[in-house]
């Protein structure tokens, strides 16, 4: 705080009574020196009010807008809890976002993990992870124990269920077309199976080649 020196008047009431005119004349200069000295010293601060001079400022007297980021330097912003509304920044880098502290539905994003989670119960979710160095990013879609996921493998997208128990299915509300610019692979013929037909095509061509034998025999 600024180092404020104000005159100390050394008169008592019991000094006023005793006194004889002459003295009286003299306290009354010495009371008008100070005065005027009061009211210079008090007139300096308040057009100098700075660091020096206050050690608290209430934020009712703050005037809108007169607070800019450059009046403003903290390591943390933790011991602020508010509603930020629209927040237009250049870069932001954090630990943890999420739409809701707790429950369900959230969407959440984590640098601990490097990835994003969008989630509806706890055990079900899909989440799109950035994975160590050397390990191929992945969409990974997770219901309860049935674990998939979709990531680039050497060139081609690869999807799969990594527990090898779950089904792939892919459905269509009209055509299902497949369309390649070689070939469209199985590891068999018995892999192709028709609900309708309750047959595998590797089955169907063994019956037609049961047939068109028994014809020519």
């Amino acid at each position: 705080m600024a180092n404020v020196q104000l005159p100390n008047i050394n008169i008592t009431n019991n000094d006023i009574d005793a006194a004889s005119l002459p003295q009286l004349q003299k306290i009354v200069k010495t009371l008008l020196n100070t005065t005027v000295m009061l009211t210079e010293e008090l007139t300096f601060l308040l057009n100098n009010l700075d660091t020096r001079n206050v050690n608290e400022i209430d934020g009712d007297v703050l005037i809108e807008g007169t607070v800019t980021a450059l009046k403003m330097q903290v390591e943390e912003l933790s011991a602020i809890s508010a509603n930020l509304g629209k927040i237009t920044a250049g870069q932001i880098f954090g630990n943890y976002i999420a739409t809701k502290e707790v429950g369900y539905p959230r969407a959440e994003m984590s640098n601990t993990n490097n990835l994003f989670q969008a989630s509806s119960s706890a055990g079900r979710y899909i989440q799109m992870q950035s994975l160590a160095s050397g390990i191929l990013p992945a969409i990974k879609l997770i219901n309860d124990d049935l674990d998939g996921s979709i990531y680039p493998l050497t060139g081609n997208l690869r999807i799969e269920t990594s527990s090898g128990l779950g089904d792939i299915t892919i459905a269509s509300g009209q055509d299902l077309r497949l369309s390649a610019a070689y070939f469209v692979t199985l590891s068999d013929w018995s892999k192709l199976y028709s609900y309708g037909n309750g047959q595998t095509l590797q089955e169907a061509l063994d019956a037609l080649s049961s047939r068109i034998t028994a014809l020519g025999g």
